[in-house]
């Protein structure tokens, strides 16, 4: 599975998610995902970007 990110027009932040992580849930998707998407933002603070997923169960999660 594949996650990407538009940034500003373009192609941002990437991640491919591998056969041999399992399924994904939703510590799996905090840790993997979430965590990069996290130390994007951070480090780009001053653009001010906004982060919008899609409705997928594991988003969805409390834990999420």
């Amino acid at each position: 599975m594949f996650h990407g990110t538009i940034v500003m027009g373009g192609k941002g932040l990437a991640t491919f998610w591998e056969k041999d992580w399992g399924s994904m849930d939703s510590f799996k998707y905090n840790a993997v995902i979430l965590n990069n998407v996290e130390s994007f933002l951070d480090a780009n603070l001053d653009y001010g970007f906004i982060w919008m997923q899609d409705n997928a169960s594991c988003y969805r999660s409390k834990e999420t």
